[in-house]
């Protein structure tokens, strides 16, 4: 027994002997709680550098390393988790360690966490998800992974977010048209508006501005169908004065947008209900959309709903938003007010 302990204790200072000064100082700062080296030290035994391979200890280090915070201890720890090496295979902790890696903007760690969302490993498939990890990675350096998913893959949604990372010149033209000649509604939308803008590699084009404005009105996007029922309710050139189609447009707009957002809108539905411009007259609907307008702060809304008011006798109403209106410089509001007080003060004397 004396003999094995004799020679064991023996082996061990041939070891240490024969380890490397980087490894041993690599083994103190680690001991002493240093999450780069602790997790350089795991890299020594994932790789047989120094030392001899070993899968578990490279896994112990990379875990202590790893919940200070390290990213790359994070990203190496995930790997050991997704493939099964020094560890029970565990693809959820290993999506999770990607994450937390991802999230310091370690670009091969979004790269592996878009791979989880891509294929499912660990957690439940969402492509738009992976493509936007890897656009991520794209900007951090690792370029391939989306430029892969748009070029072989023709992914729409792929290509709209390599266009987007590009931002400027002839190939972010070509991935944001590849995008929408596919269908997919956000570039071509934001394609109309550099069309009708100039700028970003894009000439300036009215005509496609409209074509493109159109194409994404009719797939949905609200911001669109609003400049659509705009086109319509004043007339435009290919778009004849047409209420009715103005006040179809206007009324899937304000289906999905923010209450802000429609600020006009209302205003116009206002017009054409309060004047049965494309619809049945209807007093009390443009009321309506006349003080959502108003409130949400569109002097010409405030001084229509502010002659709602008069019609219906209740003056403190009606001079309260032709106040707002005036404020905001509208010349009708103004005059209005202006008349009301002459004749006050003319009737007073």
């Amino acid at each position: 027994m004396c003999k094995f302990n004799f020679l064991f204790g023996l082996c061990v200072v041939l070891l240490l002997g024969c380890t490397p000064d980087y490894i041993q100082t690599d083994i103190m700062l680690a001991e002493d709680g240093d999450a780069k080296a602790q997790c350089r030290l795991g890299d020594c035994y994932y790789n047989g550098k120094g030392v001899f391979k070993n899968l578990s200890k490279a896994v112990v280090w990379y875990t202590k390393s790893a919940k200070q915070g390290d990213a790359d201890a994070q990203l190496k720890l995930g790997i050991c988790f997704l493939n099964g090496q020094g560890v029970t295979r565990d693809a959820k902790l290993a999506a999770e360690w990607f994450e937390k890696s991802a999230d310091q903007e370690n670009a091969d760690a979004q790269i592996e966490l878009g791979r989880c969302y891509e294929y499912g490993y660990g957690i439940e498939k969402n492509y738009v998800k992976a493509v936007d990890l890897y656009a991520k990675a794209y900007k951090n350096g690792r370029k391939t992974y989306l430029e892969y998913e748009a070029e072989k893959n023709n992914n729409r949604y792929a290509q709209y977010k390599l266009a987007k990372c590009i931002f400027t010149g002839e190939e972010t033209v070509k991935w944001y048209l590849k995008s929408a000649e596919q269908g997919y509604v956000k570039a071509q939308s934001e394609i109309a508006t550099w069309y009708s803008l100039g700028g970003l590699g894009f000439p300036k084009d009215p005509e496609k501005a409209t074509f493109w404005r159109l194409k994404a009105a009719e797939n949905g996007d609200a911001a669109c169908q609003a400049i659509i029922g705009e086109y319509y309710f004043f007339g435009h050139k290919g778009f004849p004065q047409d209420y009715k189609k103005a006040v179809e447009w206007f009324l899937k707009s304000i289906q999905y947008r923010k209450e802000e957002d429609n600020i006009y809108v209302y205003y116009y539905l206002g017009v054409c209900y309060a004047d049965g411009l494309g619809v049945s007259e209807d007093k009390k609907e443009a009321f309506a959309y006349f003080s959502k307008s108003a409130k949400l702060g569109y002097a010409d809304a405030q001084y229509a709903l502010a002659l709602c008011y008069e019609n219906d006798y209740d003056f403190e109403k009606s001079n309260y938003w032709m106040k707002r209106a005036a404020d905001q410089g509208h010349e009708k509001a103004k005059s209005y007010l202006q008349t009301l007080n002459y004749l006050k003060n003319k009737f007073k004397d």
